[in-house]
């Protein structure tokens, strides 16, 4: 159980199926960033299960298969928890950096 200013029943909850363990640090629970919830939402299926990235990481080359680029190849720079890539796209001979949604993406290499 939780400490008497705590009531928390930290114990409980971690054997709840499904989670793994809480977040602490030191041995103090810790509350976890609304925007990492939020973009681990995003992730999710119909049925609120977490879905996989696609393969796509960090450096790998891709095209971009919808919008107003597409057909472009571009170098992923970094990936979002919300489904939002940071592309390096080159544009009039100049390296650009844009977001751009992973689901618009397709792995090249």
């Amino acid at each position: 159980m939780g400490t008497p200013r705590d009531p928390i029943p930290w114990n409980s909850i971690n054997g709840t199926r499904g989670v793994s363990k809480v977040v602490s640090l030191d041995g103090t629970y810790r509350p976890v960033n609304n925007q990492i919830i939020e973009g681990l939402k995003c992730r999710c299926d119909k049925n609120d299960v977490v879905q996989k990235m696609g393969g796509i990481i960090a450096g790998d080359r891709v095209k971009i298969e919808r919008g107003p680029f597409s057909d472009f190849i571009c170098n992923v720079e970094e990936i979002a928890d919300n489904k939002r890539v940071w592309i390096l796209i080159d544009l009039l001979q100049k390296q650009t950096k844009t977001e751009i949604s992973l689901d618009d993406l397709y792995k090249i290499n």
